[in-house]
């Protein structure tokens, strides 16, 4: 049985989807309450889009006001997807990703590509050449993170499971991911000699210490499997930069060419502009919902929970039957009514 706080309770939604967690091993819920919102904002990064997803998710939450009047298309392709409910719990999980995109949007003035803030205020925010560098720094940060804390809770399951060997090779890829990563920045910066950084002496040990540790825990074959897996886990998490910089590079293609249209002059122009404008700002909008929020997971599934999760749990049912000839006293927590107790006719 899974329990947890209210607010991270809507995030159980996913890690039921992905598998429900043993009797024995941890709920991956808070962790992904945390990291999936932050990683879906940053994605997105957009006030405009930001602020549309967060209309429609209180939109979703309100009851789908007036869906009827939605093209047969567009209810059918939702459908497909999953239920009212499923979309509900969707809803509550992408709005704080959301609020988070619309504040990242402010600072870098985009709204739906477009310098707004620039244009009614003069302020400019940071130029993409300028802040890709420091994203990039900050999402291989974030992959050490994440596989760093994904290799400790495998190896705290490994000591509390009484497997020594499996306790060794976690922790072994803990130094692992240290060593590569920080060696990673020194060759970039060009200081892998002891004379340029001393520091490089520590991570060369990281390297050597935690290659032992992998190989003596796991044995060769998968030993070299997770030296290749930590690596390219790590860097699995520039994707984060990937999809802001593919979404933004659209909304810009869009703008330019919907507006070259309509600052022609033209009537045709201007129509054809608005209509490039309204299609293409729409697609990209579906996008910055699906890419975001697929690849989000796909980070906290994959890099994260691969480290320890193993799964395939059982929902659990204490012992009973449904009840079919009787009618029970308590209400849904299990608390007696305030009122008299109502019985069905014929109970």
């Amino acid at each position: 049985m899974m329990s947890n706080p209210r607010g991270i309770r809507r995030f159980e939604f996913f890690v039921r989807f992905y598998s429900l967690p043993q009797a024995t091993e941890w709920d991956p819920t808070t962790v992904f309450a945390i990291a999936f919102p932050i990683f879906f904002g940053f994605m997105l990064s957009d006030w405009g889009y930001g602020l549309t997803i967060l209309l429609i998710c209180l939109w979703m939450l309100a009851g789908f006001p007036g869906r009827g009047r939605l093209p047969k298309f567009g209810k059918n392709f939702v459908k497909l997807i999953m239920g009212p409910s499923g979309m509900q719990q969707l809803a509550y999980a992408l709005i704080p990703g959301c609020i988070l995109a619309i504040g990242l949007g402010f600072y870098s003035d985009a709204f739906f590509g477009y310098p707004l803030l620039s244009v009614l205020f003069h302020y400019h925010g940071p130029s993409l050449d300028k802040t890709v560098p420091t994203y990039l720094l900050f999402a291989g940060f974030v992959g050490l993170g994440m596989v760093v804390l994904g290799f400790l809770m495998g190896a705290l399951k490994e000591f509390f499971h009484h497997h020594p060997r499996g306790v060794v090779a976690k922790s072994g890829g803990i130094l692992f991911a240290f060593g590569i990563a920080f060696f990673g920045l020194a060759v970039i910066h060009r200081t892998t000699s002891v004379s340029a950084d001393p520091l490089i002496v520590v991570w060369y040990a990281f390297l050597g210490v935690g290659l032992a540790m992998l190989l003596l825990g796991e044995g060769v074959q998968m030993g070299m499997m997770g030296l290749i897996e930590v690596v390219s886990h790590i860097l699995s998490y520039t994707r984060l930069v990937g999809i802001l910089l593919a979404s933004a590079i659209l909304a810009l293609v869009i703008n330019t060419i919907g507006g070259g249209l309509i600052l022609g002059g033209t009537i045709v122009g201007i129509i054809a502009g608005a209509v490039i404008i309204l299609v293409g700002q729409s697609f990209n909008t579906i996008i910055g919902v699906f890419e975001p929020g697929i690849q989000g997971a796909r980070l906290i599934f994959v890099e994260y929970f691969s480290k320890f999760y193993s799964g395939n749990g059982k929902v659990f049912r204490p012992f009973g039957a449904p009840r079919s000839r009787t009618v029970s006293p308590l209400a849904d927590d299990g608390t007696a009514p305030a009122g008299p107790i109502m019985r069905e006719p014929g109970v």
